[in-house]
């Protein structure tokens, strides 16, 4: 069921990207310049849609970062108290057995 739909999709890509290819050739031949076609949509995407999206995520990764960076230096803390009560309790127990 899902590889004609994969065929499809493949087939679609292959005749988009050939065509794109048979302009550049042609635009390059006849020196034709020309804004949109056949690759001056992707500056246009890069700059519309890529440039401001990954702005918005590259905040939201310094978010995540300094969230799990507090998180770890807490989690880090709360071992470090664990382990000086143990310690605490072990020297307890060697000078004194009977507690």
């Amino acid at each position: 069921m899902l590889h004609p739909i994969f065929d499809y999709i493949y087939n679609i890509t292959m005749g988009v990207i050939t065509i794109a290819l048979w302009l550049a050739i042609l635009c390059k031949a006849f020196k034709i310049e020309n804004k949109y076609l056949p690759f001056g949509f992707l500056e246009i995407f890069k700059t519309n849609v890529l440039v401001p999206m990954l702005k918005g995520a590259w905040k939201g990764i310094k978010y995540i970062s300094k969230v799990l960076f507090k998180w770890i230096v807490f989690t880090i803390e709360k071992i470090w108290y664990l382990l000086v009560e143990i310690i605490k309790k072990l020297f307890e127990l060697l000078f004194d057995p009977s507690v």
